[in-house]
């Protein structure tokens, strides 16, 4: 924990240009000290690829318990994107039969229950940003949630 938390104050004090950086410099670092086997594209897979009547749709990062099995889907937003993304987030998370499903621009967090009754803002099950909250706080909110071993134990959701 004391690794990741580490790594948040540096998130926290440097910019990002886009969205690949994103991915490569905060959510691919962040999920390795996670636990995932970040270099097993059968369990942390990018562009996790579905099909659908408006034709392939990709996923940016499917967090798969055992391969071809998506238990949390992240989907990716430049650094200077907070808003909107819900409409995309959870239809993807319907298809892909995960039921987590994080929101995500390396500083802003936002977790869904997908398969709960409600609007968006009633399936929310946590939001940290780290803007507003301690990094340990955001460590915790990331351990608990998204963890390789709390993901694959069904003790995230």
């Amino acid at each position: 924990m004391e690794n990741l938390i580490e790594f948040l104050e540096k998130v926290r004090d440097r910019e990002y240009p886009n969205e690949t950086a994103v991915r490569s410099q905060i959510v691919q670092p962040i999920l390795e000290r996670l636990g995932w086997p970040v270099d097993d594209a059968c369990i942390v897979h990018h562009e996790y690829s579905l099909r659908h009547k408006k034709g392939s749709l990709r996923v940016d990062i499917a967090l798969c318990v055992s391969p071809a099995k998506p238990r949390c889907i992240i989907e990716l937003k430049g650094p200077n994107h907070v808003q909107g993304g819900n409409d995309q987030l959870f239809e993807y998370s319907f298809h892909v039969g995960a039921p987590l499903a994080l929101l995500t621009n390396g500083r802003h967090w936002r977790l869904y229950h997908i398969f709960q009754p409600g609007t968006y803002d009633e399936r929310l099950v946590c939001t940290r940003d780290l803007s507003e909250h301690s990094t340990s706080e955001v460590a915790e909110f990331l351990d608990r949630y998204i963890s390789y071993r709390n993901t694959c134990s069904e003790k995230a959701s």
